[in-house]
């Protein structure tokens, strides 16, 4: 509780941002209880209770925020303001950030083919998203080489 409270800063907009090491991917984390931890994960547990089995923590406060692009470099990712978390379900968390509205808001791959969405493939219950012709493409490439594979192993037997 001390470490938190020693490295950390206000926002304007009541985040409190901890100034620790930030991982790859954006967030803080924190020695606790010996191991290394997403600071805004000790802060929930530490602030409001255990992480109810299964749910992640939420920070709020990006979903709020419109203009926040997201990304390592999120400034939300140091937050470790109780009142900004709140636990959810990964499907809950992704819905909830504008990435999930946008990846699920795309119909074409980078390549520009139109996605494809093929059946129920997941316990989930969503089905699975990807472009035919890249696939088709990766599998024709794919096939070459084993086929090259073959014809030089043939050539080194005879």
């Amino acid at each position: 509780m001390d470490k938190l409270k020693a490295r950390h800063t206000i926002s304007a907009g009541g985040c409190w941002l901890y100034s620790g090491k930030a991982g790859s991917n954006g967030y803080r984390t924190i020695g606790y209880l010996g191991k290394t931890r997403p600071v805004h994960r000790v802060a929930y547990e530490l602030f409001v209770g255990l992480i109810p089995e299964g749910l992640t923590i939420d920070h709020e406060c990006h979903n709020r925020d419109l203009s926040c692009k997201g990304g390592p470099t999120c400034q939300h990712r140091a937050c470790f303001n109780p009142d900004h978390l709140a636990p959810k379900t990964g499907a809950e968390n992704t819905s909830a950030g504008r990435a999930g509205a946008y990846i699920a808001a795309r119909t074409h791959c980078p390549a520009g083919h139109a996605y494809v969405t093929y059946g129920v493939q997941y316990p989930s219950g969503k089905g699975r998203r990807e472009c035919r012709e890249c696939k088709r493409l990766r599998s024709a490439v794919f096939d070459a080489r084993r086929r090259a594979e073959r014809v030089a192993a043939k050539g080194l037997v005879d």
